[in-house]
């Protein structure tokens, strides 16, 4: 049987002058299973959070049988993405929902309801921190206008 000859589906990313193509196959995606004792959507759906998966899947999407990116490691990647721009975890979660589609693991759909949603999620937790500090800094700016009591039957405070 010979090998059929199709365009291989990659995610790419240019930067500078060069085209870095990026692409989880089956095979990488049971090594990422195997590694980390857990399915290969829940390692993505992690990555942005763990450096240790990132690398990972990193170094797996780019060592694709017959693939142009002259052995750049995972670790380079990261490198060279913070470097020209990329910051954040809504930014590296975006790169690996991009890796994942073009890998055929999550449809187009489901890529865009993925970030969707966790674009939602770290707009919320970090509207809470921000909202948290300026209530911390400015309690009664925000309508906190209790003062600090101290509980007669105990050793703790509490707000009035």
């Amino acid at each position: 049987m010979s090998e059929l000859k199709v365009k291989t589906s990659t995610f790419d990313i240019q930067i500078g002058d060069k085209t870095v193509k990026l692409r989880l196959t089956v095979s990488a995606q049971l090594r990422l299973k195997n590694k980390f004792k857990q399915d290969t959507i829940d390692t993505i759906l992690e990555a942005s959070a763990d450096v240790e998966k990132l690398l990972a899947i990193f170094d797996e999407a780019l060592s694709y049988k017959d693939n142009e990116n002259e052995g750049m490691t995972g670790e380079e990647l990261y490198d060279v993405l913070v470097d020209t721009g990329v910051k954040g975890i809504n930014a590296f979660a975006g790169i690996l929902f991009n890796i994942a589609n073009a890998s055929g693991i999550l449809s187009d759909k489901q890529k865009e309801q993925v970030e969707s949603g966790i674009d939602k999620s770290y707009t919320a937790i970090f509207e809470h921190i921000e909202n948290g500090v300026k209530e911390e800094e400015h309690p009664h700016e925000h309508g906190d206008t209790s003062q600090p009591v101290r509980d007669s039957s105990s050793d703790s405070y509490f707000r009035r």
